[in-house]
């Protein structure tokens, strides 16, 4: 899903926010691009905490853009004028999981964000995020 923004904002930045002598040679582009990209796909940001994906694609923004958050979390960014408007829609978030609580053994209990499968996770390496620091663990098989 933050590939999606990836796009939105490599548009804004090298199609919109930049003349062709800012870009540079056609492989500067390209790999800008991909760094662009790979920035924010390495953002975490699930689903109801995407918050720091958002404050990464504001950083990519050309500055001649006035992006405001909504009270839901949006991030707008408008320009031009007149009567007529394209509109970029693209998630920031992600799946994956939110701690619901915390077993007296150490385990947890989770909160599903998005729509995925279970199974798929089983047994595989997570990164709880966390107060202090970003924590390894486990997704324990049925």
């Amino acid at each position: 899903m933050r590939r999606l923004a990836g796009v939105v904002v490599s548009a804004l930045l090298f199609g919109f926010g930049a003349t062709a002598q800012d870009r540079g040679p056609k492989g500067d582009r390209a790999r800008d691009s991909f760094e662009v990209l790979a920035d924010l796909v390495e953002t975490y940001g699930v689903s109801g905490y995407e918050a720091p994906v958002r404050d990464k694609v504001r950083t990519y923004l050309p500055g001649w853009t006035r992006p405001k958050v909504d009270d839901k979390g949006n991030l707008l960014v408008t320009f031009g004028s007149g009567p007529e408007h394209l509109v970029f829609v693209a998630h920031l978030d992600e799946i994956g999981y939110v701690v619901a609580a915390i077993r007296d053994d150490g385990t947890l209990v989770v909160e599903r964000r998005g729509g995925y499968f279970d199974r798929y996770f089983e047994a595989r390496p997570v990164l709880v995020h966390s107060g202090r620091g970003p924590i390894s663990g486990i997704i324990s098989p049925r």
